[in-house]
């Protein structure tokens, strides 16, 4: 089982994260794999045994990102964001300097 970071913050937006078993479904009836609360301050990622490590980290990073886009005023859609987390996995996977690089 992978463990989660506590916290991600992003300017003044601080979220605590939290690993859940399972959660409800969104509104189009699509499976989720995490949620982001910025009115809570919380962003929900599920851990359970029938996802990989490499699909938690996806998910962890797609909400990171909802939150990013929300605090800019980006007003991402659903696949932009989807789409923006699978590009940052792969470049950081490809290109390991980035990670110590740009911090």
């Amino acid at each position: 089982m992978i463990k989660l970071p506590n916290k991600f913050e992003y300017g003044h937006l601080k979220y605590e994260i939290v690993g859940v078993p399972e959660m409800n479904s969104s509104d189009d009836g699509s499976s989720l794999g995490g949620e982001h609360r910025q009115h809570e301050g919380r962003i929900f990622i599920i851990t359970n045994s029938n996802h990989t490590p490499e699909y938690i980290r996806m998910v962890l990073l797609h909400e990171i990102l909802h939150a990013i886009s929300k605090a800019q005023g980006l007003g991402l859609e659903e696949n932009q964001v989807s789409g923006l987390a699978f590009g940052f996995i792969q470049a950081l996977q490809q290109n390991t300097w980035m990670g110590e690089f740009f911090t």
